[in-house]
């Protein structure tokens, strides 16, 4: 699904159409020879179904984007292969910032991190190998939800089922080094249990699932669940942060539901813009000004807030290199605890 965001141009203001269009031609040719940057549309992949939590903040700020880099941003899904896909689409294409993806950090930190034999994946490069950060975007608290008709009626209910021989326990998997992933399987590891994963393009898509009753819980982020938690069509076991969500009040925190070991964690989700990492510096810089400025934005904070989410800070692309780099450490401690982490991550 691909939706475009349009910048504002002084072009566009020009009386005749005539004109209009040899300006525009020539300015074009001229920003080509020049190497100016963008000389046309932008495109993001997300690697994800759309309405997921990382395509709206995506949309939200592409729109404020295209008006700072004066051409359309343009939003592409992609999903499949816990984000490689898409991944593999930027590589494989010119270095020139016009094509990016919008990935969260399990495709780009736990991931390649993660023993094969969990991830039942090849294990993937780093990284850091290939791209760059341009920017960082949105950030959001996560929480495990069942189906409100069928699923465990509180966290210490779906405790009991995971430890107990004769229920046969599920959780989606939507991406395997994804924290609302990988919070699942450090449940089950607490609990001393057992649960099938059950995979998926995204949790939306589980939600009939839950609905129906064909799948016990799962890790997600609150921006689509809340309105079917509020009409009783799914429940909210606990949120995955110090305080309730102001929009879930009546979820209990990790701590409220009996379960504070989580709370050692910081189980917040992020995701950030991605492009080749031999990108032109003056290209990364001018993105990274244009995201900044697009989540700086009212009417961009307010579609995030609405959607559960928030800004990442306003890091310059070197400020969000560094974070990034030093996010396996954050990292190491959970993936060693439910068994995924790679024998050559152990330090």
């Amino acid at each position: 699904m691909n939706h475009i965001f349009q910048g504002h141009t002084v072009r566009g203001l020009l009386a005749g159409l005539a004109a209009g269009l040899f300006t525009v031609a020539a300015g074009l040719g001229n920003a080509v020879a020049q190497g100016n940057f963008p000389t046309r549309a932008v495109h993001i992949l997300v690697p994800f179904v759309a309405g997921g939590a990382t395509d709206l903040a995506a949309r939200a700020m592409a729109e404020g984007m295209a008006p700072h880099l004066g051409v359309p941003v343009v939003i592409e899904n992609k999903p499949g292969a816990n984000g490689m896909i898409a991944n593999n689409a930027v590589k494989q294409a010119d270095a020139d910032g016009h094509l990016m993806v919008y990935v969260g950090l399990g495709t780009m930190v736990t991931l390649p991190m993660m023993d094969p034999a969990f991830s039942k994946m090849e294990r993937i490069p780093p990284p850091q190998n290939d791209f760059r950060i341009v920017a960082l975007g949105a950030t959001y608290d996560i929480l495990f939800l069942t189906g409100a008709l069928h699923g465990p009626k509180s966290l210490k209910e779906l405790m009991e089922k995971l430890r107990s021989p004769t229920e046969h326990v599920t959780h989606t998997t939507i991406s395997v080094g994804a924290p609302t992933d990988l919070a699942c399987y450090y449940l089950v590891a607490l609990a001393k249990g057992k649960a099938t994963p059950v995979p998926y393009k995204g949790t939306v898509a589980a939600y009939p699932d839950f609905i129906g009753g064909l799948l016990t819980f799962a890790g997600d982020t609150p921006t689509a669940s809340i309105p079917l938690i509020k009409q009783g069509r799914l429940r909210g076991l606990a949120v995955m942060s110090k305080q309730r969500f102001k929009d879930l009040p009546d979820v209990p925190t990790l701590a409220e539901a009996g379960v504070p070991e989580m709370e050692n964690v910081e189980w917040s989700n992020w995701a950030a813009l991605y492009a080749r990492k031999q990108t032109a510096q003056a290209a990364i810089d001018k993105l990274n000004d244009s995201v900044r400025r697009s989540l700086a934005t009212p009417s961009v904070i307010e579609k995030l807030d609405r959607n559960g989410q928030r800004p990442h800070g306003l890091l310059t692309a070197k400020e969000a290199q560094d974070y990034w780099e030093k996010q396996a450490d954050s990292w190491r401690p959970v993936l060693r605890a439910i068994g995924a982490l790679a024998t050559d991550q152990a330090r």
